[in-house]
């Protein structure tokens, strides 16, 4: 739960999403950080995507894209003791598989990466160096960190885009349960654990707004 604590002591604001976003529009990953951003995946999630998971549609079909997360690219140590090395697993958890539905900016991103590749089968975020591999953890992490150092936003990681999504969107009002989903937390409770900062906030605005006529009649 380090993660979700590390996001509850930053500055989530709108303006500082904004100045996320923009300090990563040159990085050769930013699809992968706008899905983490605002599909709230965790990374090896998001590594593990092929383009069979993914559903952009046409634009004139009027459907909303969406990816289906099924694996995860985890980490462990190398048979002969030499380092850690990456490979693909399940998802954490059951509920962990599930459908995340993408904003408008996030499919252009990947309307751009499908063009780029072509439409050679496989993964959606490859490695520079092996199309059939995807990135090193360790190369996105340096990657993220190079794109804040640049922008001035030092205290930020690539593993804490997960967490900012879910305290915009409940501060927001998205319904704790939708919230929930899109995590893939096995409980809601989890959820509620995880963001009771932003919760209890919800439960003050709850208290004033069943006050019908107290402050009218002060």
């Amino acid at each position: 739960q380090a993660q979700p604590q590390r996001a509850r002591r930053q500055d989530v604001s709108k303006e500082r999403w904004r100045r996320i976003h923009e300090a990563v529009k040159d990085s050769p990953y930013r699809a992968l950080y706008h899905l983490i951003m605002d599909g709230s995946l965790r990374l090896g999630e998001a590594l593990a995507l092929t383009w069979d998971d993914v559903h952009l549609g046409k634009p004139t079909e009027g459907k909303r894209p969406w990816v289906f997360v099924r694996a995860a690219i985890k980490e462990r140590s190398r048979g002969d003791g030499r380092g850690i090395e990456q490979y693909r697993g399940k998802p954490k958890t059951d509920q962990s598989v599930r459908k995340i539905f993408l904003n408008e900016e996030t499919a252009v991103f990947f309307h751009q990466l499908r063009r780029l590749q072509g439409k050679t089968p496989g993964l959606v975020f490859r490695s520079s160096g092996n199309p059939d591999r995807e990135p090193n953890k360790g190369t996105v992490s340096r990657d993220f960190r190079s794109c804040m150092d640049a922008a001035g936003l030092t205290d930020i990681t690539v593993r804490d885009l997960r967490h900012w999504a879910p305290t915009i969107m409940l501060s927001e009002g998205v319904a704790l349960p939708a919230v929930s989903k899109r995590l893939g937390h096995a409980q809601i409770s989890t959820t509620v654990n995880r963001y009771s900062h932003v919760v209890l906030k919800d439960e003050e605005k709850a208290a004033d707004a069943i006050e019908i006529w107290g402050k009218r009649r002060r």
